[in-house]
């Protein structure tokens, strides 16, 4: 049992081990994904400036000196350009955490620069004597400040550095062309700021709060995907821990409920051995679906494929539970085709998902019964395994539920039928790993089908003889 101590330990120390590197590598997620916002905005704003600068342009030429017009656009259009190709760059590249900060520097440098220059516009394109003009020059200018100052919203300094450079420029302006009094142009510029400033701020603490629940939940489910694969490697593992015990066990009870070695000598421990050995026989059950199921989460389950006779499959998981079903009187038959389909599968993981579709049929069933077993071929090509029964049934809205490992449709301590709610979703789960389908429905007190699609492509032809010889129990009273 040294390795069950180590797999143990080992699923201790993980998640703490996780859990104090979460913080640190939560902060320079949220830093990474921060400048990734930045250089979004970035792009927002390199087609925003220079489309707006045309427009102004147009607007504006000959109302203004032809040249200061011409200096502005070739100065907007070439840092444009330039932020352009260091968007590019950047755009698509993995972020380096050690170049974080100095890109967060050079987009606050840009930032300023940015507004400065666009805030330019109102110095260097002032229309004197042309009132209309001179408003459309002033709302094109906030326009773009206001879309810009919005777009950078998740990096607040450089919103700040946009609208400092940007208002100061335009601000001088007005107070050197006397457009109204100082105290008013200042109040308006510092009303008109204030506002931007204060919606960039609600945009940013909206984003960041969207940024940090989506990585605490990356982050705890990260966290539920390493206890759910520990758990299922942990498990996986201990097959020959939880085997090598059981079979001895198995084993003793065996020779002495069949008295190998000679008679027992009270008839009690024969009864005795019976006990030991059906519910051993239960305990193995139960510990292989349990090692089934844990395989396939941890991606362990490996399918040993080979050309599989449906019709052996078929038989050979009748010949199991029919001594069940003869037990509770129930009919049980089956449909094949004279020429049964040959699957490339898992022929053991095929078995099993009858075995337990049976199984599960025969011990929902009331005494009367029948259960029937089906297959046939789709007009698609795919091979469809069908098992009906007439048994309690369940539910629409209890099916999902018995899909759920160790989930009970009955949980009541005083549920009429035992088990462990693993039937159903090993055969799911094996069903899948074929590529398969597997649907369930299901009514009250009209009974459950169960249907198992296997694609086309695992389909073999062939032109064999039928290896299906079909051993249906003999009809009870009270079945069809």
């Amino acid at each position: 049992m040294a390795m069950a101590a180590d797999i143990g330990a080992r699923a201790r120390d993980e998640p703490v081990s996780d859990q104090r590197s979460a913080p640190a590598k939560s902060k320079q997620e949220s830093e990474n994904e921060l400048v990734r916002h930045l250089i979004r905005a970035c792009g927002f704003g390199i087609v925003v400036e220079p489309i707006a600068s045309v427009v102004l342009a147009l607007k504006l030429w000959g109302q203004v000196e032809n040249e200061r017009v011409a200096l502005w656009l070739v100065l907007v259009w070439g840092t444009a350009a330039l932020r352009a190709i260091l968007w590019q760059r950047y755009r698509r590249s993995e972020l380096d955490p050690r170049i974080v900060p100095a890109l967060k520097g050079a987009f606050l440098v840009g930032s300023g620069v940015a507004g400065a220059l666009w805030g330019s516009a109102a110095p260097l394109l002032w229309p004197l004597g042309s009132l209309s003009n001179q408003v459309f020059l002033l709302i094109g200018v906030c326009g773009v400040l206001a879309a810009i100052t919005v777009s950078y919203s998740a990096y607040l300094p450089a919103v700040l550095a946009y609208l400092a450079s940007t208002m100061s420029v335009v601000t001088g302006t007005l107070l050197w062309h006397g457009a109204g009094a100082p105290f008013e142009v200042v109040g308006m510029a510092l009303a008109l700021g204030t506002g931007l400033l204060a919606l960039s701020r609600y945009i940013n603490r909206l984003s960041r709060d969207k940024l940090e629940l989506s990585l605490q939940l990356a982050a705890e489910g990260e966290a539920a995907e390493i206890a759910n694969r520990t758990k299922s490697e942990f498990i996986a593992n201990m097959s020959h821990e939880l085997r090598t015990p059981l079979n001895a066990i198995l084993g003793f009870s065996e020779i002495l409920k069949d008295q190998t070695l000679g008679p027992v000598g009270d008839p009690r421990y024969v009864g005795y051995a019976h006990d030991i050995h059906n519910s051993g026989t239960h305990l193995l059950d139960v510990i292989n679906d349990i090692l089934d199921i844990s395989k396939i989460e941890a991606g362990k389950m490996e399918l040993r494929e080979e050309r599989v006779d449906f019709g052996r499959v078929v038989n050979s998981a009748l010949s199991l539970v029919r001594d069940s079903a003869e037990k509770n009187a129930i009919s049980l038959k089956a449909i094949v085709p004279d020429r049964p389909p040959v699957l490339r599968g898992d022929e053991r993981s095929l078995k099993q998902i009858l075995i337990n579709l049976l199984s599960n049929a025969i011990k929902f069933t009331p005494l009367g019964g029948e259960v029937l077993v089906e297959v046939k071929m789709a007009p698609q090509g795919d091979l469809l395994l069908i098992v009906r029964d007439t048994g309690i049934g369940m539910a629409p809205e209890d099916i999902p539920k018995a899909m759920v490992p160790f989930v009970q449709v009955d949980g009541s301590l005083a549920r009429r039928f035992e088990g462990t709610g693993l039937g159903l979703p090993l055969v799911k789960s094996l069903v899948e790993i074929h590529d398969g389908d597997f649907r369930l429905t299901s009514e009250l007190s009209v009974g459950t089908t169960a249907v198992a699609t296997f694609p086309s492509a695992r389909v073999l032809d062939t032109t064999r003889t039928s290896s299906f010889t079909p051993q249906p129990t003999a009809p009870q009273s009270g079945s069809s």
